[in-house]
């Protein structure tokens, strides 16, 4: 449980948009190997999240 303070949860679908900013630096991006997921993905965490009472957006 996420106690009492957690009512609502904002799924935010991974993207790749900051990589470049790692390459700058000079620095390993540990995540180049991250798929995007699929809307129905995104759909699925936002239901297991409703599954637990938590309001998704």
């Amino acid at each position: 449980s996420l106690g009492p303070a957690v009512d609502r949860v904002e799924v935010l679908p991974f993207h790749q948009m900051g990589a470049h900013k790692w390459q700058a630096l000079g620095l390993s991006y540990e995540l180049t190997d991250t798929p995007t997921p699929t809307p129905a993905q995104a759909d699925d965490a936002r239901a297991l999240f409703a599954s637990r009472g938590l309001q998704t957006c």
